[in-house]
């Protein structure tokens, strides 16, 4: 018995480091960042972000598209259905994924996802983010150097840059690979360990593949949504202590401050507004008082409507 202990812990520890292995690997793969990325936001937004040298990062479940999360579960449900599938009747593997939709549930209603995320775009003036962003005509699209600002985040501190994916075809293609990932893992130990010391293992992997969810649901977008060429910078809380609120049109949401130091920013794009001259003086004025030199203002292309 003392013997069949020591080879279940040997093997649980195996497994809990190839599951760290590929959780560091999944968050520092993404492509190199494009050369500039915009965050569209208003007037308090760009104080904080200057003035202030803080990014804010939003709850995901608290994000304008309402339906997102949604859609992004649905694509991942799917997906463990049709991999559980393709397994063998009582592998681990089989067994990890069998159960793990309502150890996903439980987890969720028990601790929650626990993702803030800021989002970016690859374009400048897009209509679309106006109407969202523009807060009656005093909306900016902030341009930050993207291998800078990817450069700033600390991956040991749960930080990290991905882009967004739009393609129905490509999130199954991802999905498949890390579940693919996991399952080679339940794989690699299924032999060397009897099934009445499985459960712990099982517990593991669901842990893994939960965590796997969790990051993909925050990339996983409805191709509607495309022009917006979206990146993210996510963080995976730390703490709950460091949770501010702050109002919404409907709910109070949730969001963190990243401290970032000084952070890269090259260029400003003014949403379409009455005065465009006042606003590209403000901001000059701003820029330079905060230390900022060369900054690029340009007008967007937006025209203005009351």
């Amino acid at each position: 018995m003392r013997r069949s202990g020591i080879r279940e812990r040997s093997q649980l520890k195996i497994v809990n480091k190839k599951c760290c292995d590929l959780y560091l690997e999944l968050r520092s793969n993404e492509p190199n960042p494009p050369e500039r990325l915009f965050h569209y936001t208003n007037s308090q937004g760009l104080l904080g972000i200057v003035a202030g040298k803080k990014l804010w990062v939003s709850h995901a479940d608290f994000l304008n598209d309402s339906s997102e999360p949604r859609y992004a579960l649905a694509v991942l449900k799917d997906s463990v259905e049709k991999v559980t599938r393709a397994l063998e009747g009582d592998s681990i593997a089989a067994r990890s994924l069998r159960g793990v939709w309502e150890y996903v549930d439980d987890e969720y209603k028990k601790h929650g996802p626990h993702v803030y995320v800021s989002c970016f775009s690859e374009e400048g003036d897009l209509l679309s983010q106006w109407r969202g962003y523009g807060d009656q005509c005093a909306g900016y699209a902030l341009g930050f150097s993207g291998s800078s600002l990817r450069n700033l985040l600390a991956r040991g501190k749960g930080q990290f840059m991905m882009k967004i994916v739009y393609d129905e075809q490509k999130q199954w293609e991802e999905a498949k690979y890390v579940l693919e990932q996991i399952v080679s893992i339940a794989n690699d130990v299924e032999t060397r360990l009897p099934d009445a010391e499985a459960e712990t293992i099982e517990d593991r992997l669901r842990s893994a593949i939960f965590a796997e969810i969790i990051r993909l649901r925050a990339k996983f977008k409805v191709k509607s949504f495309e022009e917006e060429r979206e990146w993210r910078i996510v963080q995976f809380i730390p703490s709950e202590s460091e949770v501010k609120f702050r109002a919404g049109v409907e709910v109070i949401k949730p969001y963190l401050e990243l401290d970032l130091g000084r952070l890269p920013i090259d260029q400003v794009t003014i949403g379409p507004t009455l005065d465009m001259t006042l606003s590209n003086q403000s901001l000059d004025l701003l820029f330079t008082n905060h230390g900022y030199a060369n900054i690029c203002l340009k007008k967007s292309s937006v025209p203005y409507r009351q």
